[in-house]
């Protein structure tokens, strides 16, 4: 059987399939991609002969609802189990990473050899959703600064108008009194306003169909879950519920957040934000290693931060590792003294600004980066069969869960067709000003490009 549709193209599948391989999507949409998404004649053929498919995300953070929305809009009926989600009723559980982020897109602290395919795939969907008016995307002028030379990572390649430090502008750098020569890179850098990003993303989920059913899901639930196909995107506790034979990491960090802030910009009044790496006899990791401290702000406050401190879990669920010595407690917990003193040298040295450090308006939290301890694949981006069910991982992301998402989100898509004979289920919405729909068409666009 074959379909002829002259006014947008023709699709024919094959040997009677309910299905649609990668290649045949990809030639149909190169065939029309000059003359608009197709009509609703043939959307409707098209959904008549596609059987979709339901699946189950499990995970409530942003992991796990952007691979939900992402699916969502890609064609499958998707429920997302979730005990948490990032609203006032979420216990403060420092094992939820998605309450702590300073969000930027920079992806920091974490491992994979699939960053060259992750990161650009992430940033082609946050420079959509930013030029589409999503409030909850902004723009920062973002510096990464040394103190010693340093070697130019691989994600700086696809960073947007990248620049070098040079020898002439240490003064417009944030730099502390008495710098030494300076190194690193700016650049704009999208970051997302938390935690407003996080419901927009519930919001758009919900309106492109999907369901978010607040319930923990353990070990033994997985094999009564009415789906074949299970996304795991449950993080640190993903280890309760699958099996993992690596090495967990907990990499324990603290952010402080100074209220009533406007923002801070450069001398071309752009907003500015940094990561800021000093010698290690200024400040250093517990082991000794270098460690950066961090500025953004976002709103009407500033977010401070700058600890990695490399730990585990017991078996009671606490925290074991190396802390810094030289600590301040702010709202009852210990922060590492110059996440505040060393930022305020900074602020105060480069743009003449003060952070009351006694000021009731701050306060403090602490949560964890968690990945695999693998120094090359601490992400886990794979497909297994557990539970008599086809399992695809998705956590591990360690401090670049945000910066990732999306990417992670679109290789989830292609581990489910590689394991479902290519089926590419993908419904075109009809071209419209709503974000949703400029979503799902970019969504397809740049799974299209990770196809070639």
């Amino acid at each position: 059987m074959w379909i002829s549709i002259t006014c947008r193209g023709t699709w024919e599948p094959q040997n009677n399939e309910q299905a649609i391989s990668n290649d045949e999507i990809k030639n149909f949409y190169i065939r029309n991609s000059f003359t608009g998404m197709p009509s609703v004649l043939v959307r409707y053929w098209i959904f008549k002969f596609i059987m979709k498919k339901e699946i189950i995300i499990i995970g409530g953070g942003v992991s796990g609802i952007t691979t939900a929305l992402t699916l969502q809009l890609l064609g499958y009926e998707t429920i997302c189990y979730a005990e948490y989600l990032v609203n006032e009723n979420a216990p403060l559980d420092p094992r939820f990473a998605s309450l702590y982020p300073a969000a930027s897109i920079i992806p920091h602290s974490v491992q994979t050899k699939e960053l060259d395919t992750l990161f650009p795939a992430s940033l082609a969907i946050f420079k959509m959703l930013h030029r589409q008016g999503m409030n909850s995307m902004i723009v920062h002028r973002h510096y990464e600064v040394f103190e010693f030379p340093k070697d130019r990572p691989a994600y700086t390649n696809y960073l947007h108008n990248y620049t070098g430090i040079k020898k002439d502008e240490p003064a417009t750098i944030p730099h502390r009194l008495n710098a030494p020569e300076l190194y690193g890179w700016h650049f704009d850098c999208f970051v997302a306003r938390w935690p407003a990003y996080m419901h927009q993303l519930y919001d758009l989920y919900k309106n492109a169909g999907g369901t978010i059913r607040q319930q923990k899901i353990g070990h033994h639930k997985i094999s009564e879950l009415p789906a074949a196909i299970i996304i795991n995107c449950s993080g640190a506790w993903s280890n309760n519920i699958f099996k993992d034979n690596a090495a967990q990491e907990f990499i324990r960090g603290h952010l402080v957040y100074i209220l009533d802030k406007k923002p801070v910009v450069t001398t071309k009044n752009e907003i500015c934000s940094y990561n800021y790496t000093p010698a290690p006899s200024v400040y250093a990791k517990p082991d000794g290693s270098p460690s950066d401290v961090y500025f953004y702000p976002v709103g009407d406050k500033w977010i401070l931060g700058g600890s990695r401190q490399a730990g585990v879990l017991d078996n009671a669920g606490q925290w074991k590792g190396k802390v810094h010595n030289d600590t301040i407690a702010i709202n009852n917990l210990d922060v590492p003294r110059q996440i505040l003193e060393l930022n305020d040298d900074i602020l105060k040295n480069t743009f003449g600004k003060t952070i009351a450090s006694q000021s009731s308006a701050i306060y403090a939290s602490m949560g964890y980066r968690f990945s695999r301890n693998d120094s090359k694949n601490g992400l886990r981006l794979e497909a297994a069969e557990e539970h008599g069910k086809k399992i695809i991982h998705n956590y591990g992301h360690g401090g670049a869960g945000v910066a990732l998402s999306w990417g992670c989100a679109l290789n989830v898509l292609k581990l489910i067709t590689n394991e479902t004979d290519n089926v590419f289920q993908a419904m075109p919405r009809q071209p419209s000003f709503t974000l949703l729909d400029n979503l799902q068409v970019k969504l397809q666009k740049v799974y299209l490009e990770l196809l070639q």
